[in-house]
Order: structure tokens, then C-alpha cells, then sequence
């Protein structure tokens, strides 16, 4: 008897509507049961106060505006597949995610999915780079239409990018650019290097994280950039070896030198760029018609920073 109470009871229950259980039709879903001579009407009764009892429970759960449904975490745990282990430990650093209202989270994952995105990889996305949901849709569809059409990134491409350095779409379009111009004139490396998926990780670090470390193999000789066909005097590091390895791993394996001469250089180049960019303002502001003055005046100027 139990049993076919609790399945008359389970088919009402499983409903979401808002609308009550009618006795007559509990009644009738159970006919065979109340028949029976020995069920007393009491204990029926009792059953069909306490199924309304649970029908109401869930149905203030269901529709509330302060339930569990409506808060942020549980939102996390549907629509992006987080558990509630990670759903939690996500809102602990980034308690600012609270504030993003449901509406804002829905608009920003169905925009990942139009460009390519899958659940998994919004998941990863959200996980590893969560202020990108704490930008707003305008400057970041900016961003991405930049990509797309000024540096031409393909959407495959784009993909990758949000998984691999998903910084970049916090940046002005300005130090993107850079970042492009530095690997593609400065480092030579004229093929589509950015439809790499190994390679745009690179473009999680800063620019002087690129200068550095650059110009350390290069003034080694452990780099070379490559002519106008392509060719290199030497077998050059891969980007991804280059950038997207910790400085352990870049001393040890790439460059093969102390890490303390790596520091030391890193400082010079910090120095070196800075003494460049301040006697390019003042070039700018003066001609100078002696440039073999204008190169001593740049290495006196080093030499009283060394």
C-alpha cells in the first residue's frame, strides 16, 4: 500500500507546476488502494495533508526569490557544470562574481558559445580567468572583433586564445598590438604563430616578459630571427620553450646559464628601456644634426645608470 501511495504520490510531486493537488484526483489515482477495506480514511488523509505539505515546500523553493535556484553558486553548478566544491571555493576568490546578475552570467556564456565555446571549455574559461565575466560585453566584444579583423585570428584560433591566455581580452588593444608587432617585426617570426594552440600562451605575459626574454638569447647567440624565406642560421628555440616556461626550466634548459645571470640582466633591460624611452621623448623635443653625439650621449647616459 505504501508503495503505490508514494507513486500516486511522486507523479503529482514531480510537477512544476504551481497549481494544487486536487483530493478527488489523488483519490482517483488510487482508487484501487482506497477500496481496499482495511486502508482507514484517517491515514489517508493524513498521508495527502503531509504530500501538500512537501508540494508546497518545493514550490516556495521552486519560485522564490531569495532560493537556492536564484543565487549565483547554483547557477555555477547548472549552467557551467562546476561542482559545489568548486562553485564554492570559485566564489571565495572572487567574491566580486556575487554581484553578476543572472541575466549578465547567461548573456556572457551564450556570447563564449556563439563564438565557439563549448560547455567544457567556458567551464575552463570561467575557472582559470574569472574577471573575464567581470568585464563588461561592450569593450569585450570590441576585443574580439579587433582580433578578428584588425591581427586576423581565425575563430578556431579565438578559441584557443581564451583558453591559453585569456588576459589578452582584459588588455587595451594597444598593448595587444604591441605584443603581435614585437613577435612578428622585432622576433621575426612572420608565419601565422598565432594559430598555434602551443604558441598563444605567450600572450598571457606582459611585453617586457617577451623583451627579456628575447633579448637575452639573442645577445647569447641563442636566437636569430629568420630572413625574408624563412631560414635561420641556427635551430632557434620554439615561442611556446621561450615564454610559457618558469624561470627554472628557461635557465636550465633554454638559455643553459645561472639564473642569478639572468636576474642581473633583467635589470640592465629595465634600465636600457627606460634610458631609450627618455631620450626618445627628448629627441623628439630637440633635432639633433650630430647623431654620432646623439650615440654618445645615449651610451654616457647607460654607463651612469650601470
Amino acid at each position: 500500500m505504501d508503495k503505490l501511495i508514494q507513486c500516486a504520490l511522486r507523479r503529482h510531486l514531480c510537477s512544476k507546476c504551481n497549481s494544487q493537488i486536487k483530493f478527488s484526483t489523488f483519490v482517483n489515482k488510487t482508487s484501487n488502494v482506497i477500496l481496499q477495506p482495511y486502508v482507514h480514511k484517517d491515514l489517508f488523509l493524513r498521508k495527502f495533508s503531509l504530500a501538500l505539505k512537501v508540494k508546497a515546500n518545493i514550490t516556495s523553493k521552486l519560485y522564490s526569490t531569495d532560493s537556492y535556484v536564484t543565487t549565483v553558486e547554483h547557477q555555477l553548478v547548472n549552467e557551467f557544470e562546476l561542482n559545489h566544491q568548486q562553485a564554492e571555493n570559485l566564489l571565495k576568490r572572487w567574491p566580486e562574481l556575487n554581484d553578476i546578475s543572472a541575466e549578465e552570467f547567461k548573456i556572457r556564456r551564450d556570447y563564449l558559445m556563439h563564438l565557439g565555446l563549448k560547455v567544457g571549455q567556458i567551464k575552463q574559461v570561467l575557472t582559470n580567468s574569472p574577471n573575464l565575466f567581470l568585464t563588461h560585453q561592450l569593450p569585450l566584444e570590441k576585443r574580439v572583433n579587433y582580433l578578428l579583423v584588425e591581427i586576423g585570428y581565425t575563430r578556431a584560433a579565438l578559441v584557443h586564445l581564451f583558453l591559453s591566455a585569456p588576459a589578452v581580452f582584459n588588455e587595451t588593444t594597444e598593448e595587444v598590438y604591441q605584443k603581435h608587432y614585437y613577435v612578428h617585426v622585432d622576433m621575426g617570426q612572420r608565419q601565422g604563430w598565432f594559430t598555434d594552440p602551443d604558441t598563444l600562451g605567450l600572450l598571457q605575459h606582459n611585453l617586457q616578459h617577451l623583451t627579456e626574454r628575447h633579448l637575452f638569447l639573442s645577445r647569447r647567440g641563442q636566437y636569430i630571427a629568420a630572413d625574408r624565406h624563412g631560414n635561420t642560421k641556427i635551430i632557434n628555440p620554439t615561442l611556446k620553450e621561450m615564454f610559457c616556461t618558469n624561470i627554472n626550466e628557461f635557465c636550465d634548459k633554454i638559455a643553459k646559464c645561472e639564473e642569478a645571470e639572468f636576474q642581473l640582466f633583467r635589470k640592465m633591460v629595465k634600465i636600457e628601456l627606460k634610458i631609450k624611452e627618455d631620450f626618445s621623448n627628448d629627441s623628439s623635443t630637440e633635432v639633433d644634426d650630430d647623431e654620432q653625439n646623439s650615440e654618445n650621449d645615449f651610451a654616457n647616459n647607460l654607463l651612469k645608470h650601470l
